[in-house]
């Protein structure tokens, strides 16, 4: 047996395997397009593990809020991921490791809450936070927006651009709330 034909079935094995969480008809659709399944399966995994970290941390953080919009904010975003990682559930069946993103922000707003002063500030760290894990979620929709594109999928495609209308928007909302915290005199209002 020459050393390429060996190389040859190993890399057949190879081939056959490395797509192992696929779903049907996917590879078939992957070898017209040229495009490997794992940057597809790996950007809905984040969008989707993104929204269900919120889901399980942001209850906690309005549960420390004291001002009532900002905790109706945060509990109106609840909402809206599970909304949004229900659509990606029913749409494919993806799970993954965590957003790391959206778990940094998220540990950043908890690490703020504990701290001795975190009334006079955390309403502005919080709203800070919001924000930064709607960029992020905006980058990954756009990402699937982009493979999806590529990959001729309508139906994430659509999901994803609704994914993201809604990001911004939720964005645009939070971006006006900081300047409702501070008084005329220039001091923050404790607000949570």
């Amino acid at each position: 047996m020459s050393a390429s034909r060996g190389h040859g079935r190993h890399h057949a094995a190879f081939v056959r395997n490395r797509d192992c969480g696929a779903p049907p008809g996917w590879r078939a659709h992957q070898r017209r397009l040229r495009l490997p399944s794992r940057h597809f399966i790996v950007a809905l995994q984040d969008l989707r593990t993104g929204k269900q970290t919120q889901i399980t941390r942001l209850p906690k953080l309005a549960k420390h809020c004291s001002d009532p919009q900002l905790r109706a904010a945060l509990e109106t975003q609840v909402v809206l991921v599970t909304t949004q990682a229900a659509r990606i559930a029913a749409a494919i069946n993806v799970t993954g490791p965590e957003n790391l993103w959206i778990s940094g922000i998220l540990n950043d707003a908890e690490r703020d809450m504990r701290q001795p002063q975190f009334g006079r500030l955390f309403a502005i760290a919080l709203i800070g936070a919001i924000r930064k894990a709607k960029a992020a979620e905006i980058v990954s929709s756009e990402t699937v927006i982009g493979l999806a594109r590529g990959l001729g999928n309508s139906a994430l495609l659509n999901l994803a651009a609704a994914d993201h209308a809604e990001e911004i928007a939720t964005d645009r909302v939070s971006k006006a709330r900081p300047t409702g915290l501070v008084l005329s005199s220039g001091s923050m209002q404790p607000a949570c």
